[in-house]
């Protein structure tokens, strides 16, 4: 309900293409993430009745979160690594 709405058929359609999509990156060995691919392949199920039928406010916040994701969570491991070289060392 907060990307946009969806019909059994449309839920369905999003459900296969993810489940399509996820499959094929784990036969190619891509790492994915399932959430990022299906809140894609329900924006698809929207844009299919229109453009203007996407919640794209909230799919804005979506996408800062998949930018925001990598650079963040490579940076708390760098840090937990330095963090567990020096308690390693004091030891």
């Amino acid at each position: 309900m907060k990307i946009t709405r969806l019909r059994p058929y449309g839920g369905f359609c999003a459900e296969g293409a993810g489940a399509l999509v996820l499959s094929y990156a784990t036969v190619a060995g891509i790492p994915v993430s399932s959430s990022h691919i299906i809140s894609g392949s329900v924006a698809g199920t929207g844009m299919i009745r229109g453009i203007a039928r996407v919640r794209w406010r909230n799919m804005k916040k979506i996408f800062a979160a998949w930018i925001i994701t990598i650079p963040v969570t490579a940076a708390t491991t760098w840090l937990l690594y330095i963090l567990i070289q020096i308690v390693a060392t004091l030891l």
